[in-house]
């Protein structure tokens, strides 16, 4: 499907889901190399920058949090962008650049008159974009919160596959964006070649908003690393409370089975047995025992 959106000198279209008819379309419109028009074809595992004689060619792969699976994806956004043209593709629907293209078709999407070539359509996008990954990140943090206020009120043993979940949404979100570092400094380099030395401050911000990003997911890992390590801890030492009082309740019933095998045994001469009252003595020998034994770890600290 294309959508097509004109501002004076300046075209944006944007496919989704392009068929070879669409990308036929690309070529006929705007010339674009036959090698990008190849790739275009089908999604890309990596991202990266190229820059060719009246374009350049970038692929970036954004995290979107996923309702559905209660989890982050990985969606691929292919960029053409021209002197006066810019073209997007994806292959699976991305809320936040419809959002944008609907902006840009109704307010051309703050773009100034000095700003009339492709380079600036991409600069709003990416900010755009970027931006977007803000209430994605808010959902981190607030279920980083909810994680902590369970571990301190003594449900650590249910936070266990929660912290799961959640380092596993985060850590897919850090892969998404982990080769956006290197593919905006080639972008800094090409971008500004292609389009001149004052777009490259243009690009700067680019940078700047995606390590605005990177950052707030770093800091969400460290914390959950940290509340993973308390988590951990508080199983530990709950689970060493438990080893230790079946530990002691097996030293107090070691003298009482001591006690009963003992008058239990099959001789002639057994003191107390036989007498007036032996079965309540033997019952109390056996609670002082008890007594002596619960003492005794009392005094060496142990309860």
């Amino acid at each position: 499907m294309i959508s097509r959106v004109q501002y004076k000198s300046l075209t944006w279209v944007d496919l989704y889901n392009p068929t070879r008819e669409d990308i036929g379309v690309l070529v006929r419109d705007f010339k674009i190399h036959k090698q990008i028009a190849e790739e275009l074809s089908n999604p890309t595992e990596r991202s990266k920058v190229e820059p060719y004689k009246n374009e350049l060619y970038m692929i970036l792969h954004f995290p979107i949090y996923d309702h559905r699976l209660n989890g982050t994806k990985s969606y691929e956004i292919d960029f053409v962008i021209g002197k006066d043209f810019l073209v997007t593709t994806h292959y699976e629907e991305i809320t936040p650049l419809v959002e944008y293209m609907e902006r840009f078709r109704n307010t051309q999407g703050d773009i100034e008159e000095k700003m009339l070539h492709g380079g600036f359509i991409l600069f709003h996008l990416l900010r755009h974009l970027y931006r977007s990954h803000g209430d994605d990140l808010r959902k981190m943090e607030l279920e980083l919160a909810t994680i902590e206020d369970y571990i301190f009120a003594g449900k650590h043993k249910d936070m266990v596959s929660r912290i799961g979940e959640a380092n596993h949404t985060i850590l897919d979100f850090k892969r998404a964006l982990k080769m956006h570092k290197t593919t905006l400094a080639s972008l800094e380099t090409a971008g500004t070649e292609f389009f001149g030395s004052d777009f490259s401050y243009y690009l700067d911000v680019i940078t700047g908003e995606f390590y605005k990003i990177w950052n707030v997911a770093e800091d969400g890992k460290e914390l959950l690393d940290d509340l993973q390590k308390t988590n951990d801890s508080l199983l530990t030492t709950h689970t060493n409370e438990i080893i230790k009082n079946l530990t002691v309740m097996a030293f107090i019933t070691f003298p009482l089975m001591l006690i009963a095998s003992i008058f239990g045994m099959n001789t002639e001469h057994t003191p107390i047995i036989g007498r007036t009252a032996d079965f309540w003595i033997v019952i109390l020998v056996m609670l002082v025992g008890m007594l002596l034994m619960l003492f005794w770890f009392k005094y060496k600290k142990w309860l």
